[in-house]
């Protein structure tokens, strides 16, 4: 059997090593992550997802942040496994319609011409004043410039995206969205 060639090995699939792949990757570096455990997480976060799905009051008892690198480590799984698919099948069109899924759209390779589909103002969905959603919207402004085209549903999103996201106007194309809302409205009146 033969191995693909790697161009880096990273020892460790804790935050660093994860947050190392991810930025090797987006630079076309060929990466292999290798840890002792079965998970990601590392030392801090061993065996998260384990520990999330069979003993649920324990992982509620570590805290918010703890919790929140459960999502880090299944977003990067995530990312991983759409890297895989998209390295096998090497796509000409990749086409995503949800921000989490235009962000691993645009963080992976192999994916052709990238068009993003944005259904919401955004400015909206991140309007709370933390840290998370700040880095959300400059992760958001960094990756929606390098997309192909990013369609927006309304006018007023595509006027969001190049006014506060620096997406250039022969990029932001205007397509409506098919689904009748009015109708549905009325017919769940019935």
């Amino acid at each position: 059997m033969t191995l693909p060639a790697f161009d880096y090995v990273i020892l460790g699939a804790g935050p660093a090593g994860m947050a190392a792949a991810l930025t090797a990757r987006e630079h076309g570096v060929k990466v292999l992550v290798l840890d002792e455990q079965s998970q990601p997480g590392g030392q801090i976060y061993r065996n998260i997802e384990t520990l999330k799905t069979t003993r649920p009051q324990e992982f509620q008892k570590l805290g918010q942040e703890y919790q929140s690198a459960s999502q880090l480590v299944e977003n990067f799984r995530r990312l991983v496994y759409v890297q895989i698919i998209k390295h096998r099948i090497k796509p000409e069109l990749t086409i995503s319609h949800l921000e989490g899924s235009n962000i691993l759209n645009m963080l992976t390779a192999f994916g052709g011409r990238r068009i993003l589909f944005v259904h919401n103002l955004l400015s909206r969905n991140y309007a709370e004043k933390n840290v998370r959603n700040r880095l959300l919207i400059l992760l958001i402004k960094w990756l929606y410039k390098r997309a192909e085209l990013v369609v927006g549903v309304s006018p007023d999103i595509c006027g969001e995206l190049m006014a506060r996201f620096g997406v250039e106007e022969s990029r932001a194309v205007f397509f409506p969205n098919p689904i009748d809302i009015d109708g549905i409205k009325r017919q769940s009146r019935i």
